[in-house]
């Protein structure tokens, strides 16, 4: 079973050179898979059931539609406040999920998405390495109104992230430019970092 591990976001660029860059998902045939197909109901319209939590899920990633196959369009990057309302205007109960729903699809035998691909389809990548997969969590951060926690369905952790990233890619620039430093291994560039959200809704 995969540990679960908390990241800032300095532990997550350091964490892109330990992984190649664009490479398809990769399974494990001798891991049992913990979001096997057969435990969701398909709902149609882009929704799906778990049977074993009673969630329902959205397949696609804010922006993204889905088509009867797959997710097609550009995933949104919002920020946090900007994810918030949006899952809530959607109306019929669709909300951000939370850190533990979140986890909840993780599959623990899959990385570059950790997640069943068959469900969640052509889910949106960081430009810069796959096994980034960034999505926000309703779950604020407490002692600090300025980050939430993100959700990274690349290998199935979670971290600490700005609440206000994607609103000024210029200051995440900037964040991102001070991470570095002569020892680093990724000096010499920028890393994207974009931010998606999946909606969830609780079944009536």
């Amino acid at each position: 079973m995969k540990l679960q591990k908390t990241f800032i976001v300095s532990a997550l660029v350091m964490a892109t050179s330990m992984f190649p860059a664009y490479a398809d998902q990769v399974c494990s045939d001798k891991i049992t898979a913990t979001t096997p197909t057969s435990r969701f109901i398909d709902l149609g319209n882009g929704e799906v059931e778990d049977s074993k939590t009673g969630l329902v899920w959205q397949r696609c990633s804010l922006g993204q539609t889905w088509d009867g196959t797959t997710c097609t369009g550009e995933a949104s990057q919002l920020t946090w406040k900007q994810a918030l309302d949006k899952a809530k205007s959607m109306g019929n109960g669709y909300r951000l999920p939370t850190v533990k729903e979140s986890m909840s699809i993780t599959e623990n035998r899959c990385d570059a998405p950790a997640l069943n691909a068959e469900i969640f389809a052509n889910t949106p990548r960081g430009a810069m390495m796959e096994n980034i997969i960034v999505h926000w969590t309703s779950t604020p951060v407490v002692t600090d109104g300025n980050q939430a926690i993100a959700f990274n369905h690349g290998n199935g952790s979670y971290f600490i992230y700005p609440s206000k990233a994607n609103q000024n890619p210029d200051m995440m620039q900037e964040m991102e430019r001070s991470l570095y430093n002569k020892d680093s291994l990724l000096m010499g560039g920028e890393i994207d970092m974009p931010v998606y959200a999946f909606v969830v809704r609780t079944k009536k």
